[in-house]
């Protein structure tokens, strides 16, 4: 608000307390990923328990908890595992996880061309960890201005399932 910004865009676990107005756009799951080479190198994990062997990459557990993975019966398992890098800049640890320096936790609609492509894979994809949600964050004003209500707009119409953030196919897994 200091800085007088009309709109921002938080992609993390919702916001507990704020005074900022919350309009939620879109959830986007988290995916573990590897590069292939990573995985010829390391083995590919079959359990969570598997991932205390392999190299993490990672943001801050501060950004988005990545230590509760759930399996579709509803069994959680909570992995405990030291990053080999841990990062506030996301683009670094997919730069890293792409030339093979490890596994990380990705936003499954930012990595959809790279595991189209091959050049990574899906990792554990029968365990979920938890959802991000996408929300566009603004100072209370009633109304809003015109601007940032067709920012919105536009924003949930781009982010709208089906487009740029539906979980990724069987044919990317």
């Amino acid at each position: 608000m200091r800085d007088r910004i009309d709109l921002a865009i938080s992609i993390s676990r919702p916001l507990r307390d704020s005074s900022l107005v919350r309009r939620h756009l879109a959830d986007w799951p988290l995916i573990l990923c590897a590069a292939p080479a990573y995985l010829e190198r390391k083995g590919n994990p079959r359990a969570p328990a598997d991932l205390a062997r392999h190299d993490l990459l990672a943001l801050p557990q501060t950004h988005h908890p990545t230590d509760v993975l759930t399996g579709a019966d509803g069994r959680e398992h909570r992995v405990t595992i030291k990053p080999r890098v841990v990062s506030n800049n996301q683009a670094l640890i997919r730069h890293l996880t792409l030339k093979g320096a490890g596994l990380s936790f990705q936003a499954a609609p930012e990595v959809r061309a790279e595991l189209g492509d091959g050049r990574l894979v899906r990792v554990l994809p029968e365990w979920a960890t938890q959802v991000l949600s996408v929300d566009a964050l603004m100072p209370a004003r009633n109304p809003q201005p015109a601007k940032v209500r067709m920012a919105i707009q536009v924003l949930k119409e781009h982010l709208a399932p089906g487009r740029a953030t539906d979980d990724v196919s069987a044919r990317e897994r």
